[in-house]
Parts: C-alpha cells; sequence; structure tokens
C-alpha cells in the first residue's frame, strides 16, 4: 500500500510518497494526488521517493503517467531521493533519461527557481 502527503512551499508541491509502488491493475495513487495538485493550478511538482520501498512496472506507469499530464498541463515534475533501489530500477527502466532526480531538496527547489518564467504574472 502507498500513501502520498502533500505539501507546498515556495510554489512548489511537494509530494511525499511512502510504502511499496506495487500496485494492482487500475491503480494509480500518484496520478490522482498530481491531478489534484493540477486541478488547485500548482504546476511544479517535486515528487519524494525516499519513503518508497519497493515500486513494480504499474507503479513506474503511474509515475510515467503523471509527468505526462503535468507536461501537457505545461508543467514540470521532477524526482527527488529515491533510495538506491529504486534509483537503479529507475536506471534498469531508462526513466533517468526521462525525470530530473535530485538527492537534495534544496538543488530540486533551486531548479524549479531557475525555471520560472519571464513575463508579466497571471
Amino acid at each position: 500500500m502507498v500513501t502520498i502527503q502533500a505539501r507546498v512551499e515556495d510554489g512548489v508541491t511537494i509530494l511525499e510518497v511512502i510504502g511499496r509502488m506495487v500496485l494492482r491493475e487500475g491503480e494509480r495513487p500518484l496520478h490522482g494526488a498530481v491531478g489534484e495538485q493540477l486541478s488547485q493550478g500548482h504546476r511544479r511538482i517535486l515528487v519524494d521517493l525516499s519513503g518508497v520501498d519497493a515500486m513494480d512496472s504499474l507503479g513506474i506507469s503511474d509515475l510515467i503517467g503523471a509527468y505526462t499530464w503535468v507536461q501537457r498541463a505545461g508543467g514540470e515534475l521532477k524526482i527527488l531521493r529515491p533510495s538506491r533501489k529504486i534509483q537503479v530500477l529507475m536506471e534498469t527502466a531508462a526513466l533517468h533519461q526521462l525525470f530530473d532526480i535530485f538527492s537534495e531538496e534544496a538543488e530540486a527547489f533551486g531548479s524549479f527557481l531557475a525555471e520560472r518564467p519571464q513575463g508579466p504574472s497571471s
């Protein structure tokens, strides 16, 4: 089972994923959490995987689906602190080429701030 806790800091939503992303067909907890954030206008999302101890192909699919949804909404989704085990899995699946992955929260926050759009605010 997986739980996801959300918090917003400096315009960045941090989704803390805890548990095993070993899902059954039809489960998409990350997708649901991302959808909730997008509906509230949050477009900068940092997924903290430090609390994830296992991930299967459906967990990977949920992660990719969430990434795609955020991209289509004009946002950015990045990964924070995957365990070594999850990082190896992501590298095996070539996800390290898709996602920006950070080991430190401050570095991840900085990457979002560096990408702030120029021009008038809405």
